[in-house]
């Protein structure tokens, strides 16, 4: 029987591709005064398996965890102007459900209540039903 955290694992894994860059890699990584645009760069040095330096169009060179980076084609012939790129997104998984014809409302069972008595709460030790004010 396997145990939990390898049966995390393995699902994990299936939506999960490699994530790592080598050096000349063409790039995309995140701005970070600009949340939303990515920018295009090259990988000039690993600095650990998930760290990488990234020089930018305008030659500055910056640090970037693997999250904030994504590979791209290399077009020598493109602009090197801000691209807006969308994050990728996992499809919904499909879910069999009947159609809404099918199920009878009729059919439902009422739905159960506790019939349970419960008493009033102590509130901070005192014996009366109501909070102390």
């Amino acid at each position: 029987m396997e145990d939990k955290t390898t049966v995390q694992k393995k699902h994990h894994d299936i939506h999960t591709g490699a994530r790592s860059f080598n050096v000349g890699d063409s790039v995309y990584i995140k701005d970070f005064p600009d949340q939303k645009k990515w920018v295009p760069g090259t990988i000039v040095q690993t600095r650990g398996p998930l760290s990488y330096h990234v020089e930018l169009h305008d030659g500055r060179v910056v640090r970037r965890h693997v999250d904030a980076v994504r590979s791209r084609v290399s077009d020598e012939g493109s602009s090197t102007s801000d691209v807006e790129i969308p994050s990728p997104e996992i499809a919904p998984a499909v879910v069999d459900s009947p159609a809404e014809e099918d199920v009878d409302a009729t059919a439902l069972p009422p739905i159960r209540h506790s019939d349970r008595s419960r008493p009033p709460p102590e509130y901070y030790g005192f014996q009366s039903s109501t909070p102390p004010t």
